[in-house]
């Protein structure tokens, strides 16, 4: 039986399959063949085993695509740039479910992998129509691992400044302090550009003069606690 063996003497992305006479069927790499037409084999489960050459009746080869692990570049230490766009969930007044949306920009320096600061900004709708604010607040970040897939834990606080709207007849808006804890996973390792998703719980007081029909003004104190989902971009 006539057979190569150069593509086994070096790690290639290859798997043997080798067929006996006898019916049986080991799958794994050859590692030589010896002068006596002996077969060495290692087989994927980790045995070893001599096949004399007479034992078999063919042998075949295919490429394997194996995953090989990316090189962790992660920047641990030095400015970074977060970018995300995020999902609220919560109740309004009437206990009825509500959704918001979010794009939110941080901007940061990480001393350590442990521990990062940053300054944290966007436009926030807790409700995809009104109660809009825009966020000014700071961040501390600190990640679980060095390596590619990691998690993280992330916590703002700062100040939503509310937005009047003419239109919704939202003539008076006071925004409050809000605190936002999240914990999130960094799905890549890279230099720049990896991607990021987290969940969190936002809390913030806010309070509104509104007109209603006949030119009534109606003060209105908001109480916020949403939950928040985001995917980001951080580079």
């Amino acid at each position: 039986m006539c057979y190569n063996v150069q593509a086994q003497e070096s790690h290639t992305d290859t798997r043997t399959k080798i067929y006996l006479h006898n019916g049986s069927k080991w799958i794994g790499q050859i590692q030589s063949i010896d002068s006596a037409n002996l077969y060495h084999v290692l087989t994927s489960s980790g045995l070893s085993l001599t096949i004399p050459e007479s034992n078999i009746r063919k042998i075949e080869q295919e490429l394997v695509h194996s995953k090989r692990n990316k090189e962790y570049n992660f920047k641990e230490k030095g400015w970074y740039q977060i970018t995300n766009v995020a999902q609220l969930v919560g109740r309004d007044v009437d206990n009825e479910k509500i959704y918001g949306y979010a794009v939110l920009t941080t901007a940061g320096y990480m001393f350590h992998r442990y521990f990062g600061v940053g300054i944290q900004s966007g436009y926030l709708s807790y409700s995809g129509s009104y109660d809009n604010v825009i966020p000014l607040m700071g961040e501390v970040r600190s990640y679980v691992y060095g390596q590619n897939i990691a998690y993280y834990f992330a916590y703002a606080t700062g100040y939503n400044f509310a937005l009047k709207d003419n239109s919704l007849g939202i003539l008076k808006a006071k925004g409050g302090w809000s605190q936002y804890p999240s914990l999130g996973i960094r799905w890549s390792g890279k230099k720049h550009f990896n991607i990021t998703t987290d969940v969190g719980c936002v809390f913030q007081n806010g309070h509104y003069q509104i007109a209603s029909w006949g030119d009534t003004l109606n003060d209105y104190d908001r109480i916020y606690k949403r939950l928040i989902f985001r995917i980001g971009i951080q580079i």
